[in-house]
């Protein structure tokens, strides 16, 4: 059995979506990457949001003419949301229901968000951070013409 390796999604997403995030609530909360959610926890004491790619896929759903078909790139994409204590997992909970509000069906210049989770939340670092978490599942649709 071949050991389990996330897929990335394409650069495109991954920056339409981070840009989307950082649009809407950048002013209140820094937008991190997934490997910077260590060194936020050690070293800061403000809530943050950060992005998980999970999942991705793109074969099998290309059409049309050779000189530009159309493409599908399908995934998941998971944002978590860190509240340091003593703010309760209610905070961790309402910044988790506001960013699932506004990606719910958002369409990106080409990515769309069509489904998103609930918000899942635990308390992590012994109890020191409120951690939440959705997940997003998306479709990207792009051109490429066959070599």
């Amino acid at each position: 059995m071949l050991p389990y390796t996330p897929v990335m999604a394409s650069v495109q997403t991954y920056s339409e979506i981070k840009s989307g995030l950082q649009g809407q609530f950048g002013g209140a909360y820094r937008v991190l990457d997934f490997d910077d959610i260590e060194p936020a926890l050690e070293q800061g004491t403000a809530p943050f949001i950060a992005i998980e790619e999970v999942v991705q896929n793109e074969e099998g759903n290309g059409f049309g003419d050779p000189s530009q078909i159309c493409q599908r790139e399908e995934g998941v994409i998971v944002i978590h949301f860190f509240v340091p204590a003593p703010e309760s997992s209610g905070t961790a909970r309402g910044l988790a229901e506001s960013v699932q509000d506004f990606m719910r069906y958002r369409t990106f210049t080409q990515v769309t968000v069509f489904s998103v989770s609930p918000p899942d939340v635990e308390m992590m670092n012994n109890g020191l951070w409120t951690a939440a978490a959705i997940a997003l599942t998306y479709h990207r649709d792009f051109h490429v013409a066959i070599p």
